[in-house]
């Protein structure tokens, strides 16, 4: 299986059997709605698709149905604590291993990190070029190990 990459698409060839485009998913979950739309269309225009979410049950109902490659995490749900959709996301078998870059207006606590383990933490309120950077260095190391 041959991986190439060109922006924030995979192209695959498996073993010459052609080239096939997969546009890369990012499910982000906010309550905010205007949060969850500047983060579609920051990610959009890197050719990302992006699932939204305004719960943290609705959160683990699309990681359950549907495939993601990433997930932005906003730690203030109207349901709950993004740190307890993080730790039910981490204890999953079928969800442990995607990559969750938690979003928040306060820093957050040293234990817990090193307890949930997201693999980046962003604090609002940040620019695009950040977000768009950081999104892209974890979809990195996830799909091509850097």
């Amino acid at each position: 299986m041959f991986l190439a990459r060109d922006e924030a698409c995979i192209f695959i060839d498996t073993e010459g059997l052609g080239e096939s485009r997969v546009r890369l998913k990012v499910l982000a979950v906010d309550d905010d709605e205007r949060m969850r739309r500047l983060l579609r269309v920051n990610l959009e225009t890197e050719d990302i698709e992006v699932k939204e979410a305004g719960t943290g049950e609705e959160c683990l109902r699309l990681v359950r149905d549907e495939s993601a490659d990433l997930i932005l995490l906003d730690l203030n749900l109207p349901d709950g604590s993004g740190w307890d959709v993080l730790a039910t996301i981490r204890s999953a078998s079928e969800s442990r291993d995607i990559p969750v870059i938690v979003l928040s207006v306060a820093p957050p606590d040293a234990s817990i990190l090193r307890r949930l383990e997201p693999d980046d933490f962003l604090l609002k309120p940040f620019d695009a070029r950040e977000l768009t950077s950081r999104v892209r260095k974890v979809l990195d190391k996830r799909v091509f190990g850097e």
